[in-house]
């Protein structure tokens, strides 16, 4: 008992104020469950789909990742190529020619970034 009020607040949100028969809230939790393993189970048909959408994915990017070596190596080789033509052509050159190259390009302003 509140000794300001005078009111008993003991067993308030202690009980329930409501009654329920026996095994009501087990019936329903075995409900649940059983409605819920049966929709969990898939048909056999959509497993396979699964893994024929992942396997198609994995090719998709094994694909990809070759492609892109293959893209690559492409790129290195016409680089070397063209590196040894510019070291050729450079080389033909007269001297004032590269001295005049060599200056335009100390001059360039994205290439000594």
């Amino acid at each position: 008992m509140n000794k300001h009020t005078g009111i008993d607040i003991e067993g308030v949100g202690r009980r329930m104020p409501y009654r329920i028969a026996p095994g009501t809230f087990e019936s329903i939790e075995q409900g649940v469950l059983a409605g819920v393993s049966l929709s969990c189970r898939k048909p056999w048909y959509r497993r396979w789909q699964t893994v024929a959408a992942a396997a198609s994915v994995a090719v998709m990017v094994a694909a990809g990742a070759a492609v892109m070596m293959w893209q690559n190596g492409l790129e290195t080789a016409g680089t070397e190529i063209a590196q040894a033509d510019v070291h050729e052509v450079f080389g033909q050159l007269s001297a004032d020619n590269q001295e005049a190259l060599l200056a335009l390009y100390e001059q360039d302003v994205f290439i000594n970034e």
